[in-house]
C-alpha cells in the first residue's frame, strides 16, 4: 500500500517575511509538543515563536523584552515543558525553569573552542537521562553537557536522592567540597544523608555507575520561626514553682547543631516530699542518658 501525502497546509507564517504575530523571517529549527503546539526559532527576528494548535498568530516566548536573543537556530522542550534554545549568534544555550530564562551553557558572552564554550550552536537534543547534546557548528564537533541539578536542604533535616532510573550495576556517590572528597556510599542507587551530617556550604555530588550524573547541593541554615506566647515560652529554661523566667540565649536550641545542654536546672521544691525522691531519681537517669548521646 502506498501512502500519498497530497494535502499541504501553511500553519505558521503568511508567506512573506516580517515581524508581526503571523509572520516569520528566516525560520530555522522547530519543535512540536504533545498538544501539537508549534515552537519556531525565528532566526532573523531574534525570537522564538509559539503557534498554538489551530492558530496563525504566535506568542513570543523568548526574545525581545523577555530575554535578548541573536539568531536563534533551534528550540526544544524537555519532559517538564521547559524551553531550551540554541542562541546561535550569542554562542550559548538558553534554558527556562520556574524562574524564567537564563543561560545554561557557554555563558561567558563570547564564542570559543574550549570545552565549556560554543561557536554558533546549531541544534539541540536531550537523551533519556537529561543530558544535552549540541551541534557546535563552527567548531566542527558535537558537545555533550551532562545534566546538572542544584538542590538546597536545611541542615536540620534528613534527605535522600534517588536517580530517575534505578540500576542493578555497581554504583557509588562521591561528595566533594572545596577542601576534600568524601566517598558517601557504594553499591546503592539511593543516597541518604542524615540530619546535621554535613556542615553548611556547597557540595558537588557525583553519581557514577551505569551513567554519571552531577548534582550540586547547598546545605543552608534552618529557617527558624519563633513562637512566642505572652507571659511564657514553649521551653522552660529556669524557674521556681510557676514563676518562670524567660532567658533567651542561655539555653537556646540551635536545630542545626548536634548538642544538648545538660546543665538545665529543675526546681521541685513545691512538690510534696512523698513524690520528690521518685522524681529526683527519674531526673538523674534522664540527664545521665542525655549526656551520653
Amino acid at each position: 500500500m502506498r501512502l500519498r501525502l497530497n494535502v499541504v497546509e501553511t500553519i505558521a507564517g503568511n508567506g512573506s517575511a516580517g515581524s508581526t504575530a503571523n509572520q516569520l523571517e528566516g525560520p530555522f529549527g522547530i519543535f512540536v509538543d504533545t498538544n501539537f503546539d508549534l515552537y519556531v526559532a525565528d532566526f532573523e527576528n531574534d525570537r522564538v515563536q509559539l503557534f498554538r494548535s489551530g492558530q496563525t498568530n504566535a506568542i513570543t516566548v523568548a526574545g525581545g523584552q523577555i530575554i535578548k536573543l541573536k539568531n536563534p537556530s533551534h528550540v526544544i522542550l524537555d519532559g517538564k515543558k521547559y524551553v531550551f534554545i540554541a542562541d546561535g549568534g550569542n554562542h550559548r544555550i538558553i534554558g527556562s525553569n520556574e524562574n524564567g530564562f537564563r543561560c545554561i551553557v557557554s555563558c561567558s558572552g563570547s564564542g570559543g573552542s574550549t570545552q565549556e564554550k560554543l561557536r554558533f550552536p546549531r541544534s539541540l537534543a536531550f537523551d533519556s537521562f537529561g543530558n544535552l547534546f549540541v551541534t557546535d557548528l563552527n567548531n566542527s564537533r558535537i558537545q555533550k553537557f551532562e545534566r546538572i541539578t542544584w538542590l538546597k536542604f536545611e541542615r536540620s533535616r534528613e534527605f535522600s536522592i534517588v536517580p530517575d532510573v534505578l540500576f542493578n550495576c555497581t554504583s557509588q556517590w562521591i561528595l566533594k567540597n572545596s577542601s576534600n572528597t568524601i566517598l558517601i556510599e557504594t553499591g546503592f542507587s539511593e543516597l541518604f544523608i542524615p540530619a546535621r551530617k554535613l556542615p553548611l556550604g556547597v557540595y558537588k555530588l557525583e553519581f557514577t555507575g551505569c551513567l554519571t550524573s552531577l548534582i550540586y547541593i547547598e546545605i543552608i541554615p534552618t529557617n527558624i520561626i519563633p513562637n512566642l506566647v505572652q507571659f511564657g515560652t514553649s521551653m522552660i529554661t529556669s524557674g521556681f514553682e510557676q514563676d518562670l523566667k524567660l532567658d533567651p540565649g542561655t539555653y537556646s536550641i540551635d536545630p542545626d547543631e548536634v548538642s544538648f545542654d545538660s546543665k538545665v536546672r529543675f526546681s521541685i521544691d513545691f512538690i510534696p516530699q512523698f513524690f520528690r525522691k521518685f522524681i529526683e531519681m527519674d531526673l538523674q537517669i534522664l540527664l545521665s542518658n542525655l549526656s551520653n548521646i
